[in-house]
């Protein structure tokens, strides 16, 4: 996946690879855009960043380097969250006590969305697909 732009700024913008920003990685969600990055991306307060991902508009993740990730999957090409990614989100995990789980569900390929993922889907505006999705239990 390439560099993520968040509001205006690509993630790993003056930053090398590996460093602070956006990171490679094997993981099964891809690449992470770090807070740093987030922040200095939308001009907020860290509590808007909080209460982002508290209200799960946006999910962010523990890291394996005990810090806090933000998967680059759920964001559009402008940088915005996944549009109905906080919908989704709410009916898949109501309470977000499996954020890794709900991650790594938006980026498996699902039988129910024709082999595609359910982040691919949201990225077309497909919402109620995604949904419908959740609901059948083929993606969950």
């Amino acid at each position: 996946m390439s560099d993520v732009v968040v509001h205006g700024v690509r993630s790993s913008e003056g930053r090398s690879e590996g460093s602070r920003g956006a990171s490679a990685s094997a993981d099964p969600v891809g690449r992470f855009v770090d807070a740093s990055t987030l922040l200095l991306a939308y001009g907020c307060p860290r509590e808007l960043l909080r209460r982002m991902t508290t209200a799960r508009v946006l999910l962010a993740l523990p890291t394996p380097a005990g810090s806090v990730g933000y998967p680059e999957f759920q964001f559009d090409s402008d940088g915005e969250p996944l549009p109905g990614l906080d919908v989704v989100l709410g009916a898949l995990d109501p309470v977000g006590a499996h954020a890794w789980r709900d991650a790594v569900w938006l980026v498996t390929p699902s039988d129910a969305l024709s082999g595609s993922t359910p982040a691919a889907v949201l990225r077309a505006g497909r919402v109620d697909d995604v949904l419908a999705a959740v609901g059948s239990g083929i993606a969950a």
